[in-house]
């Protein structure tokens, strides 16, 4: 989870590994309960199957960031957790 301060940032870097917004995946419940930005991964993950149907069974949800997106999107992902 990160600062809402560092929001605008992270949303940057979001779009660059993943062409899309951020906003997509926000977890207003981590902001209301801890005062921090983070996704919801469980509907980030549920994106992951919709777009890659034939290996949401056979891969990690990781591997398949890291084969499609990048090692970068992948940590991105992990800091946002």
């Amino acid at each position: 989870m990160i600062r809402p301060l560092e929001a605008p940032e992270y949303g940057r870097k979001f779009r660059e590994c993943f062409g899309m917004e951020l906003q997509s995946f926000h977890d207003i419940r981590l902001l209301i309960a801890f005062g921090a930005f983070g996704i919801n991964i469980t509907k980030f993950g549920d994106w992951l199957d919709k777009e890659f149907p034939d290996e949401a069974n056979n891969s990690s949800y990781s591997e398949i960031v890291r084969k499609h997106f990048g090692e970068n999107a992948d940590k991105l992902i992990r800091s946002l957790i």
